[in-house]
């Protein structure tokens, strides 16, 4: 049931943008916005800053819960929220998932962690340009792979090997995208093997001297 209220709640600024889409609940909407204007989304992103996890251990699961929060109403951001809050916030999940602690590994569950992803790449859509966002999308991935390589267990390693291929083959498949629209350059192998950090992940792999 959807209770109609006027849009919008009003904080320092809109925590939504004023364009509501077709489907959207009135109700969400002003709970979003209110939510935002009680600056919860401000100190989400302060939590995630590596500086706060560097004072208080940040558990991936917690880590996970807020991305569920933050990532729902990805589409009605205010461009000048994402600017604020939110590109601050992807930077900071970016740098946690590529630094996962060794203490944390044996927590990530492997559904959990490709809803993370998911998650993590709709928010990027709105931080990054069309042209950068697959190549961040890649570099995020590919820094969890190397995350899970570090892990003790098997299991996880084995999982970041199948990331890594399932990156290697998006990384392609972009860079022929890429290649299309915006004209081959001369060295789009050297971006491409820069980009997966191919030489880190052979030593995480087969060691040093791989």
């Amino acid at each position: 049931f959807d209770i109609l209220k006027k849009f919008p709640v009003k904080g320092d600024f809109l925590t939504v943008s004023q364009r509501v889409y077709k489907n959207s609940s009135s109700l969400y909407l002003n709970l979003m916005t209110e939510f935002g204007a009680k600056k919860g989304f401000e100190t989400i992103e302060i939590r995630v800053q590596k500086e706060s996890v560097a004072k208080a251990p940040l558990s991936v699961e917690m880590l996970f819960a807020y991305l569920d929060l933050v990532a729902g109403p990805h589409n009605l951001y205010h461009r000048d929220y994402v600017s604020k809050i939110i590109a601050p916030l992807v930077h900071n999940v970016f740098y946690y998932m590529s630094n996962i602690p060794d203490e944390e590994l044996r927590n990530v569950n492997r559904e959990k962690l490709e809803s993370a992803l998911v998650k993590i790449e709709q928010l990027m859509r709105r931080v990054n340009t069309a042209k950068t966002k697959g190549e961040q999308a890649i570099k995020l991935k590919i820094g969890v792979s190397l995350s899970l390589l570090r892990a003790d267990q098997l299991e996880k390693r084995i999982q970041a090997i199948r990331l890594i291929a399932e990156t290697c083959k998006t990384a392609k498949a972009n860079q022929e995208m890429f290649s299309q629209a915006f004209g081959p350059t001369a060295n789009d192998r050297a971006i491409f093997s820069t980009t997966l950090h191919v030489t880190q992940i052979l030593r995480e792999i087969y060691g040093n001297k791989s």
